[in-house]
């Protein structure tokens, strides 16, 4: 048995959204502020905290009006409590179990009618009135309360000063601020996997329970899915209390090792609970200790409490004083050099051993055995390890473990990064009763902004969190949608192997980012960025990931950048051919025909060269939804004054000739052999813009594109370089839409 589905809606950010699981590891991708982070909290909170999590900051805020207008209709009818649907109001989670025969009996109180044979169970934890009447009641009573001491307040003479003097409650979300545990609980109810579907763009399409649906006396899951949690805030180096930049080198109490360790000993070892033979020789040695520690206690004060009777006590009626030890193994756990690092030392055998304390080792080695000795102390415990094993009359264990992990790259370096993304698994099956064949499941969920954790997981496992713009889907404020990017290629496994082989060699990034950018080669590579830096101070300031791919593998990439559904400009080249084959320099009226894929099997615009030359900037766009377009840049013609003042059109057929058609003064200086020396030559002799573009396409077609590149930037007139037309025309595109998705940070957005 594992958990297949969660279904959220309500809950902050998460409208309405699915989030399929995955066998084993889960790992939630998406840019900043896309909702990864609610998910986990709304799973710790709906599965193992339960009412006592919430308050009315999880209430999507969209849905607040609507719950307010229910108030009104409340003080508009005191007398009348109208029924309200709260089911599609409030926060609610849907969980969906895939159930194997021998686990059936578990979940008898799921199985939603007699001709269920099998399969998916479901349950709804959804928050909601305890009792709709004294909700009303209490309301309209504060409510009422509210406007009679306004009333008095203003009958006194008094005015209101301007704006709006806020008294609680103002609405019925305000009435929840102070009263949500008093009036709101978390009810269960059983789904039909019938009425299971599938998203519809990309949205969850939530249920609805029958107007008769009775809630389950408790939670069915309570004794099916044990919940354990390593958030994000886990205060090392934390400067607002002990810090391990202080002199001291302390670390907060939560943060410690020491501290983690103490409870793993009190939980699984500690020799004074329940004890068994291997455990008397251990209590023998700490009586012995403590018996002689006490008689060293007792002549030590002796003279101190023979002091004390000159003050007249103890009287004869009152009682002696005793001083006495009580040695605890896990207390002296606690201290702070309970745990320690030894340092390697050449003089092994001259000196003593050298340690340094737990505050003193670096922060990512701190978080990484944190990390990982809490999530053996999970696995532990929910296998009864130990002393935490129970007697045979208590419940069994539960069948699934779920484990959530939020931002584990906290930090840590690279390499650390990817040895905790490929063995945090393991460590939480590294017991004898979980290996193959086990019946018990974990599932281990991983919230991440980290490439290089995506980058070493499976494609399949990778949940992409898409911010949506207010007004999406219906919905007044932003929300976000997840998207299951192990579905995007369908039945394509070319195509789905050429992208997960390219993202795995080259960037994983690609789920983080704000914005694509696709260009062909090393020199746009190198360029680019100086580009963008120098003319486009906002996407410089964005999360831009920038991927290097040739023109006749780009349109592979469409079908994952489609499902992500981030803004992408695709920087590529003309390559103009004739009709029986054959590269060619660009050229008007030859009936020439783009070679490049990515325009004809992605834009799909047109093949023609002379179509695509005048194609105007606007129309070199597909316009997908309101957030997601793609834009394709390509060579245009560049008018250059050759021999004469008047400037005359050459046709480039690539960035680089482009480029230097586009800053011919700078290119007829640039010093460097090669390729270089050749556009250099070019430059000086060619009298006319066709010859020109002509003798530059002969020349890029064997010289090293690269080498011309490096020496571009090394050249001193570097900074007064301009990018080809075609170039900034697709940056400014770029950068209006980035600007667009996110106005509030003036384009700005979230830095990487």
């Amino acid at each position: 048995m594992h958990i297949e589905t969660i279904e959220i809606r309500n809950y902050r950010k998460l409208a309405s959204v699915r989030l399929d699981l995955a066998a084993e590891t889960t790992l939630l991708v998406g840019a900043n502020n896309s909702g990864k982070t609610s998910a986990l909290i709304a799973l710790r909170s709906f599965l193992k905290q339960g009412i006592s999590a919430f308050s009315k900051n999880d209430f999507t805020l969209s849905r607040w009006q609507e719950i307010n207008d229910i108030g009104v209709g409340w003080t508009e009818a005191p007398d009348v409590t109208p029924a309200v649907k709260w089911d599609g109001l409030l926060p609610s989670l849907d969980v969906w179990l895939r159930v194997d025969d021998h686990d059936v009996h578990r979940v008898s109180a799921l199985i939603p009618n007699l001709d269920w044979s099998g399969g998916l169970v479901g349950v709804r934890f959804s928050l909601e009135p305890k009792d709709e009447a004294e909700l009303a009641h209490s309301f309209n009573e504060a409510w009422n309360a509210t406007q009679t001491a306004r009333a008095a307040w203003q009958a006194s003479g008094r005015r209101e000063s301007e704006g709006h003097l806020s008294l609680w409650p103002d609405n019925l979300v305000d009435f929840l601020t102070r009263r949500f545990q008093t009036h709101l609980t978390l009810r269960h109810y059983t789904l039909d996997p019938d009425q299971l579907q599938d998203p519809q763009q990309d949205r969850a399409v939530i249920q609805n329970l029958s107007a008769d649906a009775q809630p389950l006396a408790t939670n069915p899951l309570q004794d099916i899915v044990v919940v354990d949690e390593i958030n994000a805030q886990r205060g090392f180096g934390d400067k607002s209390g002990a810090s391990t930049d202080d002199s001291s080198g302390r670390i907060p109490e939560t943060a410690k090792l020491s501290r983690q360790l103490s409870e793993y000993y009190t939980s699984h070892l500690d020799p004074t609970e329940t004890p068994g033979p291997e455990d008397l020789d251990a209590l023998q040695t700490i009586t012995i200790a403590q018996n002689g520690f006490d008689a060293r206690l007792q002549e030590a004060f002796r003279e101190a409490l023979k002091e004390l009777t000159g003050l007249s006590y103890p009287g004869v009626t009152d009682p002696s004083i005793r001083v006495a030890s009580k040695l605890s193994a896990s207390e002296s756990l606690k201290h702070e050099s309970a745990v320690s690092f030894k340092l390697d030392n050449a003089n092994d055998q001259e000196t003593q051993d050298m340690f340094l304390p737990e505050g003193q080792n670096g922060l990512g080695y701190q978080n990484l055995i944190s990390m990982i000795f809490r999530l053996m102390s999970f696995r532990d415990r929910w296998m009864r390890v130990g002393k935490a094993r129970r007697p045979k009359s208590e419940k069994p264990i539960e069948p699934i473990h779920l484990v959530l992990v939020e931002e584990p790259e906290a930090h840590l370096h690279v390499q650390v990064q990817q040895v905790f993304a490929k063995k945090a698994f393991e460590v939480l099956r590294n017991h004898p009763d979980l290996q193959t064949g086990s019946q018990l499941t974990t599932q281990l969920v991983i919230s991440t902004h980290s490439s290089h954790i995506a980058h070493e997981l499976p494609f399949e496992s990778l949940r992409y969190f898409r911010r949506l713009e207010a007004g999406t889907h219906g919905v007044a404020v932003p929300t976000s949608n997840v998207i299951n990017v192990g579905t995007t290629f369908g039945t394509e496994p070319e195509t789905q192997r050429f992208v997960t082989r390219y993202l795995r060699v080259q960037h994983a990034d690609v789920f983080f980012a704000d914005a694509l950018i696709l260009i062909e080669g090393s020199a746009e590579r190198m360029l680019v960025p100086h580009f963008i830096q120098k003319h486009h101070a906002a996407l410089h300031h964005a999360y831009v990931t920038m991927l290097e791919i040739g023109g006749s593998h780009a349109h592979r990439l469409r079908p994952l950048i489609d499902a992500l559904k981030i803004p992408t400009l695709v920087v590529t080249d003309l390559d103009p051919k004739t009709k029986v084959g054959g590269n060619a320099p660009t050229q008007r009226g030859a009936a020439q025909i783009t070679g490049n894929p990515t325009l004809v099997d992605w834009w799909e615009h047109s093949t023609v060269i002379d179509a695509l030359l005048d194609t105007a900037p606007d129309r070199k766009l597909l316009e997908l939804d309101g957030q997601y377009s793609v834009r394709f840049a390509y060579q245009t013609p560049v008018m250059v004054a050759v021999s004469s003042e008047e400037p005359e059109e050459a046709l480039p057929s690539t960035f680089e000739d482009s480029l230097a058609l586009s800053n011919l003064d700078f290119f007829k200086e640039l010093e460097g052999t090669g390729l270089t020396k050749k556009i250099r030559d070019i430059l000086n002799k060619e009298t006319d813009a066709t010859s020109i573009a002509r003798s530059l396409h002969d020349a890029l077609r064997t010289g090293s594109k690269a080498a011309l590149a490096m020496d571009i930037l090394v050249s001193t007139r570097f900074n007064s370089l301009e990018p080809p037309a075609y170039i900034s025309e697709g940056l400014s595109w770029l950068e209006e839409r980035v600007q667009k998705t996110d106005p509030a940070l003036g384009g700005a957005l979230h830095a990487a």
